[in-house]
């Protein structure tokens, strides 16, 4: 747990660090993380996918959100080989097991479908990084960004660490984002999925170059926000509509 983090300097030890990437085998954003690994140079990752697949309903809304738009970055092949494990579930002892050979110091989440329980959250030294689309904690839940559109809210992504709860635990920043009028719905959702990758992978070099300071996290107040469902298909809708007309600013 990320409140069990020791923050001693002796703990770095100057060494680099183990980060394991959680996914699904056939989550549609895991080659552009791999090329974005691959990009920055983030040495010793190592990926971590559950068997199960994402549902054919979440594959619709993804669909309807960016189109085919990351299927190209299927084709993309990492030189030196990014090691691939399979576990049954991202909370199982299997998982712990793999934690424990691999010495993994840090996870992020590449797509896992679970809350992260307790005892994988507290396997790890540097905590559970995500990336969640939207402000924190006004947005929390699903279609968060559909929300923050629908209200003419900022559009961003929050850099966070994980705990035993959806999009509530510390915060290490926040990445706002401009658009041109020119802009449509699946515009504005690429980008922020794609800029999303881009921070955590940088935050996660931050973590390894010791330039997160942990005592200057910010702890949300679980009293600030609501945790949002799932946006209706009208009001989804109206987002496209206004967007695609108007633009966002």
């Amino acid at each position: 747990m990320i409140t069990k983090i020791n923050t001693r300097k002796k703990m770095f030890e100057k060494k680099i660090l183990n980060f394991g990437f959680l996914s699904t085998i056939d989550n549609p954003l895991l080659a552009l993380t791999l090329q974005k690994i691959y990009k920055y140079k983030l040495k010793n990752a190592f990926i971590i996918c559950e068997r199960s697949k994402i549902s054919f309903k979440m594959q619709e809304v993804f669909k309807e959100r960016v189109g085919n738009y990351f299927d190209k970055y299927c084709v993309f092949t990492v030189k030196n080989k990014i090691p691939f494990f399979l576990v049954d579930s991202h909370n199982s002892n299997q998982t712990i097991k793999l934690l424990n050979k691999l010495k993994i110091d840090c996870l992020y989440n590449a797509g896992t479908l679970k809350k992260l329980n307790k005892k994988i959250l507290s396997k790890v030294k540097f905590g559970c990084i995500n990336v969640h689309p939207a402000i924190l904690p006004k947005y929390r839940g699903a279609s968060s960004t559909e929300w923050s559109i629908y209200n003419s809210d900022k559009i961003a992504n929050t850099v966070h660490f994980m705990d035993e709860n959806y999009d509530s635990g510390p915060i290490i920043n926040i990445e706002y984002y401009k658009f041109s009028k020119i802009t449509s719905y699946q515009d504005i959702r690429r980008k922020v999925y794609a800029k999303g990758i881009d921070l955590g992978i940088r935050t996660l070099l931050d973590i390894q170059k010791q330039k997160i300071n942990y005592k200057n996290l910010t702890y949300q107040d679980k009293n600030e926000g609501i945790e949002l469902g799932p946006i209706s298909k009208k009001k989804l809708n109206f987002i496209i509509k206004k967007v695609d007309k108007y633009g966002y600013k």
